[in-house]
């Protein structure tokens, strides 16, 4: 008799591994991309950044977990990526990784200069509740309720994403070697990119 099928079923989820946003160096000396899987304890989804160097042998590189978007230098000797809360830079001659900056806050985008000395990024702004609502906060000794939620804004949710805190993402740069803090160069409520998460877009002339 044949062997009968055997259907997929929702538990086989967690047996499912995924590559996304793959990144060739200009160089051709280096491959990276994000590696999702779905372990079983957690019932989450874990994503690191995977490297190889010479197309055979493939390596996670520390401190990716929750990676997002990756980009290598125009030289192809470093790999900056967003990781949660995080903007950090791997180079591989040394194997290195270096935290440039950090951010309660939602960070998007990623772009190289083209001398590879700086790196463009934005980061999430949260707005304050309008001053004319008069919403009162607790003292020390208090614990009330979440305060009521406040917008104007017709696209105020999104699929995948959920509500979006009132504010704008900022554009900012920050020197790729460390030597520097983040700088903002943009300012106010306005859509410096699409509201919601995008293709990056940003680039240097």
């Amino acid at each position: 008799m044949p062997t009968r099928k055997r259907r997929l079923t929702p538990a086989d989820t967690f047996a499912f591994t995924s590559a996304a946003d793959a990144q060739i160096a200009r160089p051709g000396n280096a491959i990276c991309y994000l590696h999702t899987t779905r372990p079983r304890q957690t019932d989450t989804r874990h994503t690191v950044l995977m490297l190889t160097r010479d197309r055979k042998t493939w390596t996670e590189l520390p401190d990716s977990t929750g990676a997002y978007l990756a980009r290598f230098s125009p030289d192809g000797t470093g790999l900056a990526y967003l990781r949660p809360g995080a903007l950090a830079v791997h180079t591989l001659a040394t194997g290195q990784t270096q935290t440039l900056h950090t951010s309660p806050t939602a960070l998007r985008e990623l772009a190289w200069s083209p001398d590879g000395k700086t790196l463009a990024f934005q980061q999430r702004e949260i707005a304050p509740a309008p001053s004319w609502l008069g919403l009162a906060t607790p003292t020390g000794t208090e614990s009330w309720a979440a305060p009521p939620k406040f917008t104007d804004r017709l696209m105020f949710r999104h699929d995948t994403v959920g509500e979006w805190p009132e504010g704008s993402f900022q554009t900012h740069v920050v020197a790729a070697n460390g030597a520097t803090p983040a700088r903002q160069i943009t300012k106010g409520i306005w859509w410096h990119g699409m509201p919601h998460l995008t293709t990056p877009g940003l680039t240097f002339t």
